[in-house]
């Protein structure tokens, strides 16, 4: 469920920080859209490392826990 739910919202954060034209006249803002899918990428990169590893640590603590329960 949380991985049908993490890929596409990746995607869509992608394609909505994309900047698909790049005129004469704007220059800026289209540098400034760069600037953001860059931000908003590197963010979500973050995010999804930092949600991996306590996802790890907690499956960890919960399969030594379940070990020691066995052993007592």
């Amino acid at each position: 469920m949380g991985m049908s739910l993490t890929i596409p919202g990746i995607v869509e954060m992608i394609w909505w920080t994309c900047p698909s034209f790049r005129f004469a006249g704007s220059p800026l803002e289209f540098d400034r859209l760069l600037i953001n899918k860059l931000a908003f990428t590197l963010a979500t990169i973050a995010i999804i490392l930092v949600w991996w590893c306590r996802t790890k640590r907690m499956e960890k603590k919960a399969s030594t826990d379940t070990a020691s329960e066995a052993t007592s």
